[in-house]
């Protein structure tokens, strides 16, 4: 399940990202263009498209790592 809490602290990535990259490819990211670490508790990243109609959002549950996919299709 997914939970978010003020406890936290959101980071909004500030440039595109492309959505086919993998967990470990955007934890790279999250380390090495934004200088944070994706395995802290408190820590949660939002990444979009380029088009916006894609987020993805990386987040430490417990043990595990996990990303959300959201998508807004267009109808």
């Amino acid at each position: 399940m997914i939970s978010f809490t003020s406890k936290q602290r959101y980071y909004f990535c500030s440039f595109s990202m492309d959505m086919r990259k993998d967990i470990d490819t955007i934890s790279e990211v999250v380390r090495s263009q934004m200088g944070l670490d994706p395995f802290l508790d408190e820590n949660v990243f939002i990444f979009m498209s380029k088009t916006l109609c894609t987020m993805k959002i990386l987040y430490n549950a417990n043990i595990n790592i996990l990303i959300a996919n959201m998508t807004n299709e267009k109808h």
